[in-house]
């Protein structure tokens, strides 16, 4: 199955879960955040800012989830705009 979102939306496969702590700890499923970061797997015609494979930081109740056969868990889809930062390796210089 292939996603191809419309306009200016995106399609972002989130990060896991974590669901012990550093110390070993279990968190139960009711005290569990959903994680805030993923990569960008898909793009719309009208999705300016983003690339393929950007990891990207978002707002916290954004996106619908849909299940995706190629992916263990549901992506996201959501606007271009819920994004709030890209996370690059390099500073891209500006022109």
């Amino acid at each position: 199955m292939f996603f191809e979102p419309i306009g200016n939306r995106i399609v972002v496969y989130p990060d896991a879960v974590k669901d012990v702590t550093e110390g070993g700890l279990i968190i139960p499923d009711m005290a569990l955040e959903k994680p805030l970061e993923g990569v960008v797997v898909f793009i719309g015609p009208a999705a300016s800012q983003v690339k393929i494979g950007d990891r990207v930081l978002y707002t916290r109740f954004t996106g619908a989830e849909a299940k995706v056969p190629t992916y263990e868990k549901p992506v996201l889809i959501m606007r271009e705009a819920d994004v709030l930062v890209i996370m690059r390796q390099e500073r891209e210089t500006l022109p």
